[in-house]
């Protein structure tokens, strides 16, 4: 290994000093990814944040159009008729939010909701029977939307000011300071690397840096990895522009 490697590995938090901490955070991030479930970020229009988690194999029936309902147990509606979810690469949208009780959950609705039967589906919720019971009905809409957006690299001179516009209103609005060519920088150096690992380089924890990413994801200039991130096809090309988020690699 030369001695830059050796640098670049230590700045990452892979000298032996920090195994343990670059262990559990690769840990983490393989729970996070193998464990069947996701979080769902709602696209524009309208603009209303929450999240819902399905499991990795329902896909296949809501692609098919048999799963078209699911049971929430919240505390307050966290989608509404209208909003669109993202899911493993692909839309749906939101028809109707309502609460019911757990008579009104039949075999049959759970089976739309790709349960075997309603006492499946209850057990499902737990101890969240007890509280309000949403019911959200969805249709597939068809693939993630930001796909055909980050591999669409042509770049004219108005749409690459339109995006450095977007990036240096994110940096006013920080809080921490300037982030995203940063961000984009260690994502371009390192791709596929943890995002726990990736984060740290930051000083950001890892909610934070997840959170700032998704937000570069949403101008198609990212894209997720099984581990970590790379710039995406539009990213590589917006970095290459003059006046684009410089892409310099780390030092040797």
């Amino acid at each position: 290994m030369t001695g830059g490697a050796r640098r670049r590995k230590a700045r990452l938090g892979h000298g032996t000093t920090n195994l343990e901490g670059v262990v559990a955070g690769l840990a983490a991030e393989l729970v996070e990814r193998h464990d069947c479930s996701i979080n769902l970020e709602l696209t524009l229009p309208p603009r209303h944040h929450g999240q819902m988690q399905f499991t990795k194999d329902s896909l296949a029936g809501i692609i098919e159009g048999t799963n078209t309902v699911t049971f929430r147990g919240w505390k307050k509606a966290q989608a509404i008729a209208g909003s669109r979810h993202r899911i493993w690469g692909h839309l749906i949208e939101v028809d109707d939010v309502r609460i019911v009780s757990t008579d009104d959950i039949t075999d049959a609705e759970a089976r739309r909701a790709g349960a075997i039967s309603a006492e499946k589906l209850l057990g499902r919720l737990g101890d969240k029977v007890s509280g309000p019971i949403y019911r959200i009905q969805f249709h597939y809409v068809g693939l993630d939307d930001r796909i055909e957006l980050r591999n669409t690299a042509e770049l004219t001179e108005e749409r690459r000011a339109k995006i450095q516009a977007r990036l240096d209103r994110m940096d006013r609005a920080s809080k921490s300071g300037p982030w995203v060519t940063k961000s984009l920088r260690l994502i371009a150096t390192y791709p596929g690397v943890v995002s726990t690992v990736l984060a740290r380089q930051l000083g950001q924890d890892r909610p934070s840096f997840k959170i700032n990413i998704r937000k570069l994801k949403e101008l198609g200039l990212t894209e997720s990895l099984e581990i970590g991130y790379r710039l995406s096809p539009l990213g590589e090309a917006f970095a290459a522009t003059p006046g684009g988020a410089p892409m310099a690699p780390a030092e040797e």
